[in-house]
């Protein structure tokens, strides 16, 4: 019964390639052997290629970014690290943060280069949402006296 409700479960292609199991069981790790995107390189090379073409282009900021946020949090499924001490997961949280804001500040519009260059003039970017909210203010202000010279 199990067998049957497996093979009902998947796609047509698949069921008929691993009906031949014998059990339920080895059915299931064939099958999660074969299609599971745990653990899968491929799946973690395309996420990391994706992330890397992501621009904001004609995007909002805060749909840009989350747009990264949400591939990142994809790819973040596949990091499993288990620290030492809690010292070394706070470090590596910050440089994955860093590493998150410099990508956002790649992706941007040629049109921010000059809030581009006053966030990373900042001495300690800390968290990614509150960089968002700093480019975001900096953005309305900038935005706010180009309208007020016209």
């Amino acid at each position: 019964m199990i067998m049957t409700w497996l093979v009902n479960s998947t796609q047509e292609k698949i069921g008929a390639n691993c009906i031949h199991y014998p059990t339920p069981k080895e059915f299931w790790d064939s099958v999660n052997e074969m299609y599971s995107d745990m653990g899968n390189t491929s799946q973690e090379y395309e996420l990391n290629l994706r992330i890397g073409e992501i621009k904001q282009g004609r995007d909002s900021v805060t749909k840009y970014f989350n747009n990264l946020k949400r591939n990142r949090q994809d790819l973040d499924v596949y990091y499993t690290h288990e620290w030492k001490t809690p010292e070394d997961s706070k470090y590596h949280n910050q440089v994955s943060e860093e590493g998150r804001i410099f990508k956002l500040l790649d992706g941007q519009k040629d049109e921010v280069d000059d809030v581009q260059a006053w966030i990373i003039g900042i001495e300690t970017l800390r968290l990614i949402g509150e960089f968002l909210s700093k480019v975001r203010r900096e953005k309305t202000r900038n935005y706010t006296r180009k309208e007020q010279k016209k």
